[in-house]
């Protein structure tokens, strides 16, 4: 059977690089697209694994640039996309991000003749907003959560200022806001606990640095 070949975009993110590595594993041929190449040669602040030497090609792309994805589909069956804006970064939107970008990245593999993408995305996945995730993480610490639920008009009135502050800012917050319009986080699947996660989250950050 021929090996194919997937593109997985976002490769440096947290989701990308655990995707990098179970492709790899399922023996996929592994292109990975990043912005910044150094990035993924380290493992990340979450414990995400360096993929560098995971990736069998790795390409450059920006998101907001959408000639820097031309061709990046050449030769892939698969394109994985887990490209997005996930903070604020200086004028960038999630629109020429979330949006342009992968609508780009969608244009390239249409050309290339890829039969499959897939994007990934949490909004309205189900469930999402839940306070016993924020509740295990404190508890793991040994501490006590405090959690306020504020009104969502006060989200909107924060909103209509950060539109005329910081477009960027804004887009960050129009997202965080529709997603807190809807009870959205996933059925409980797999082998792996969340409490387990924070708990190694937090011996890692109780470890000396050198």
């Amino acid at each position: 059977m021929t090996q194919q070949t997937v593109l997985v975009a976002g490769a440096s993110g947290y989701l990308g690089r655990y995707v990098v590595t179970e492709f790899s594993k399922r023996g996929y041929r592994v292109r990975a697209l990043v912005r910044n190449p150094e990035k993924i040669t380290t493992g990340g602040p979450n414990l995400e694994p360096a993929v560098a030497d995971v990736a069998d090609e790795i390409v450059t792309g920006d998101a907001t640039e959408p000639r820097t994805l031309k061709d990046v589909c050449r030769g892939v069956d698969l394109v994985f996309s887990c490209m997005g804006l996930t903070r604020p970064q200086g004028n960038v939107t999630s629109e020429e991000v979330d949006h342009k970008g992968n609508k780009a990245l969608l244009d390239d593999a249409l050309l290339h003749g890829v039969k499959r993408f897939v994007y990934v995305s949490v909004y309205n996945a189900g469930k999402m907003m839940d306070v016993e995730a924020v509740t295990l993480a404190f508890e793991t610490l040994g501490k006590k959560p405090w959690i306020t639920h504020i009104p969502m008009w006060v989200g909107d009135a924060a909103l209509f200022i950060a539109g005329f502050v910081s477009k960027p800012l804004a887009a960050i917050m129009s997202f965080a806001i529709s997603v807190n319009r809807t009870d959205t986080v996933a059925p409980a699947t797999g082998n792996m606990h969340l409490a387990d996660f924070y708990r190694e989250l937090a011996e890692q950050q109780d470890r000396p640095k050198h």
